[in-house]
């Protein structure tokens, strides 16, 4: 006489195809309760032996036997790698900055830069005892690539060069040791998109690239290009990283957070700002805005300083990811 799983497992049998059970298993327990009267008292006891079989045998989603032939997400991979649809896009990798004391400072905009602003910053990050530096993007100009029209009695690209590198030397003359990040900001991103708007040919030849021809390599630079400065829970980007503008109704620092809705520092807008707001999980997200340390009164704009500032920022980050940013003004070269 068979015992109840052989049952089940001979009628099982009869309706599998390619190793998959063709019906519905309260479908196949009627019928199997049906079939034999008397053996089970209820459909849902053949239920019971059908889950029992199933762990062993003829189910593929419980079987390991049939495990191999399981249509998983593997099948579908497979199918857009066959097809070619199958192209992962690249994974930026963030730049964590360790535990310490960090200068932030952005837009220099050389050779529109204000030499007193740039006093006050690394002369404050001195006393502060700071161990890196973030150059949080703009510090070349880069005029004449811009897409805007241009003044013959502006500097030449070669003169910006000249000048950027001329901070750099200075820099390391400064603080011979400690580590500097230099964040491409949307002026740096200027000599790239020209070069690929009328220089397409050569835009990959050696030594044609801003970061090899500001010499960052030499002055033991890291470029830091699109990717995010990690300061602990604080994330550091130019500002121009967004797709589209960051809006202000309040102040850059507001428009950050309505864009990132984490915390956030910036630069880009030349402005000193920042915003404070919790989530409902109660965490605490800080976003800010520094001030640059260009000239405020620009050919362009020569009522810049109405709305703009100069300023920087001093951000320790602490072992336990916990951050402390202090978002200094710059009046007549003094911090405040």
């Amino acid at each position: 006489m068979m015992t109840k799983i052989e049952i089940v497992k001979s009628i099982m049998q009869q309706h599998m195809l390619d190793g998959q059970l063709m019906l519905p298993k309260q479908t196949l327990a009627k019928l199997i309760y049906e079939q034999n009267p008397g053996v089970w008292p209820t459909v849902n006891a053949v239920r019971n032996t059908i889950r029992k079989c199933t762990n062993s045998f003829g189910d593929q989603k419980y079987g390991k036997k049939h495990t191999e032939n399981m249509p998983g997400k593997s099948t579908i991979e497979e199918g857009l790698k066959k097809f070619g649809l199958y192209t992962k896009l690249p994974v930026r990798k963030d730049v964590v900055l360790p535990p310490g004391k960090y200068l932030v400072m952005s837009d220099i905009h050389f050779p529109e830069h204000d030499p007193l602003a740039i006093q006050a910053s690394l002369e404050y990050g001195k006393e502060k005892g700071i161990t890196g530096i973030v150059l949080n993007g703009d510090i070349i100009d880069m005029y004449m690539v811009s897409r805007f029209l241009q003044e013959t009695k502006r500097p030449s690209i070669r003169e910006e060069l000249i000048m950027t590198r001329s901070f750099f030397q200075l820099l390391r003359e400064e603080f011979p040791t400690i580590p500097i990040w230099y964040k491409f900001g949307n002026h740096e991103e200027r000599m790239r998109h020209y070069l690929l708007s009328n220089a397409r040919a050569i835009e990959d030849l050696d030594g044609i690239t801003l970061e090899e021809q500001l010499h960052l390599k030499k002055y033991d630079i890291k470029v830091v290009f699109r990717e995010r400065i990690k300061a602990g829970k604080l994330d550091i980007l130019h500002g121009h990283e967004f797709q589209k503008s960051i809006m202000a109704p309040v102040n850059p620092a507001r428009g950050a957070f309505m864009r990132a809705k984490s915390s956030l520092l910036i630069g880009h807008h030349h402005q000193t700002s920042s915003h404070h707001e919790n989530n409902l999980k109660g965490d605490e997200i800080v976003c800010f805005s520094t001030g640059c340390h260009c000239t405020l009164t620009p050919e362009y704009n020569p009522y810049g300083y109405i709305k703009q500032n100069h300023g920087g920022a001093i951000v320790t980050v602490l072992p336990n990811r916990n951050f402390h940013v202090e978002n200094y003004r710059i009046i007549e070269g003094r911090v405040y």
